[in-house]
C-alpha cells in the first residue's frame, strides 16, 4: 500500500497535479515609488488548471514619507481566460484590505493615502484562485501628508477657537 500511494504522489508530481509551490513577489522600492510583481503565481501546474495562493511581500517604509497608495492588477491574455486570470480574494497591506474594481476581464484593487509608520515594517498579502500562467503586477507610491493634515490642520483649530473665544467675550460685553 505504501508503494501504491508513493507512486501516486510521484505520478501526480510529474503530470503536473501536484499543489503549487508559490514564489514571493518581487518589491522594489526606488524613493517615492515601488514596483511589484509576481510571475506565475502558481507554479508548474498543468495548463486549465488553477491553484490557490497565498504570498506576501514586506518593505519598509522609505524615510521621510508616512502615506502611500498602490494598486494591484491582473490581466487575462489568453484566449478563454483560463490560463492567465486570477480571481483575488483579498490584497492587504498590513491588515487593511484594497478596494476590488472589477471590468470585463481586468481585476484590479487599490489603496488610497494608508497610513505608515517611518521606518516601520510593512506587510503586502496577496490571496487568490489563478491560471497556470497568471501573474500580477502593480505600483506604490509614497507621500508626506500635505501641510493641512499635518502642522496646518491643529493650527487652524486653535484660531477658530481663539475666534470663537473672542466673539464670545465681546457679546459678554455688549
Amino acid at each position: 500500500m505504501k508503494k501504491l500511494t508513493f507512486a501516486g504522489l510521484a505520478f501526480a508530481a510529474f503530470a503536473g497535479l501536484a499543489p503549487a509551490v508559490n514564489a514571493a513577489p518581487v518589491l522594489q522600492i526606488s524613493g517615492a515609488t515601488g514596483a511589484f510583481l509576481s510571475v506565475d503565481v502558481c507554479g508548474a501546474i498543468a495548463s486549465g488548471a488553477t491553484c490557490t495562493f497565498d504570498q506576501s511581500v514586506t518593505f519598509t517604509t522609505p524615510a521621510g514619507f508616512f502615506l502611500t497608495s498602490a494598486d494591484v492588477t491582473n490581466t487575462p491574455v489568453d484566449a478563454n481566460f483560463i490560463n492567465t486570470n486570477i480571481d483575488f480574494e483579498f490584497v492587504t497591506l498590513n491588515g487593511v484590505a484594497f478596494d476590488k474594481v472589477l471590468n470585463d476581464t481586468t481585476e484590479v484593487l487599490n489603496i488610497f493615502n494608508q497610513a505608515l509608520v517611518q521606518g516601520a515594517t510593512n506587510t503586502l498579502r496577496f490571496r487568490g484562485v489563478g491560471g497556470s500562467e497568471a501573474s500580477f503586477s502593480g505600483n506604490m507610491s509614497f507621500a508626506v501628508p500635505g501641510p493641512i493634515a499635518g502642522a496646518g490642520l491643529p493650527a487652524l483649530m486653535a484660531l477658530g477657537g481663539f475666534v470663537w473665544a473672542r466673539r464670545r467675550k465681546a457679546a459678554a460685553t455688549a
